[in-house]
């Protein structure tokens, strides 16, 4: 499990998230380049944004009785209830699959185990949002946040001890690209747009921008308990436009 401090990069989808691919066993992908063509095309997702890893809905049970649709819904609903109560280690699919009203079998022919379980419900409820283009970088970048900031309100997906579940390896590694991804890339491409229409300078680091942005919501959210205004956001958005960071050449060196 990461230090919080770490989850300020790993939130933005873009730092240790190497580490997290290989802890699950799985072999780490390239993050996308700062320079890549805006038109670029995401990778295949093998989950739609905001929907659960559920089979299709078959034809209407007896009376009585919930649909395949309607129960898989009650276990991702019932899934995040428990999740925000105990907690990824101690959440037990006997657990969720009580409180939804069924057995535990009817819960491992959605999901293969508990990390795929938490995973279907992390993609069910999050908001991963469009692609903010307002034909204003301030204003995009302004949406982009206030994105991910409803998601870590109240008991949304990614407050809380549910946080602390995305960040589980295993987990992590399942929603990378439905998430984390799609999420980053929305960023870069504001940031692309951006420098086409003479916004920013052609070197500006995106990373540095997009991590200061969310990593603001993150801290103050999940670690402190305290809301971000919009002002604030604008404050922070407008001090990184007025002199935004620039890309760092190799023969500058990183001392």
């Amino acid at each position: 499990m990461p230090a919080p401090i770490e989850a300020l990069a790993i939130v933005s989808g873009r730092r240790s998230w190497q580490s997290h691919l290989t802890e699950a066993g799985q072999t780490p992908r390239a993050p996308p380049h700062p320079n890549r063509d805006a038109t670029e095309t995401l990778p295949k997702r093998s989950v739609p944004y905001g929907r659960a890893m559920a089979p299709a809905p078959h034809a209407a049970t007896p009376a009585g009785r919930p649909t395949d649709e309607e129960l898989s819904r009650r276990i991702l609903d019932v899934g995040l209830d428990l999740l925000h109560e105990h907690g990824y280690a101690a959440l037990r699919v006997e657990h969720v699959a009580k409180a939804a009203g069924c057995g535990k079998a009817a819960i491992y022919r959605r999901h293969a185990d508990k990390a795929a379980l938490v995973a279907a419900i992390v993609l069910a409820h999050v908001e991963v949002g469009e692609c903010p283009d307002t034909g204003s970088v301030r204003d995009d970048l302004l949406e982009h946040a206030l994105q991910n900031q409803r998601n870590q309100e109240g008991k949304g997906v990614a407050a809380g001890r549910a946080m602390s579940a995305i960040l589980e390896p295993e987990v992590f590694a399942l929603i990378w690209d439905s998430l984390f991804l799609v999420r980053r890339r929305h960023g870069e491409r504001i940031l692309d747009r951006a420098i086409t229409r003479g916004e920013l300078p052609s070197d500006v680091d995106p990373d540095v921008i997009l991590d200061a942005v969310s990593g603001l919501t993150l801290l103050r959210h999940a670690i402190e308990g305290v809301r971000v205004e919009p002002r604030q956001y604008l404050a922070l958005i407008d001090a990184l436009l007025a002199s935004p960071p620039r890309l760092l050449h190799a023969s500058e060196g990183t001392d």
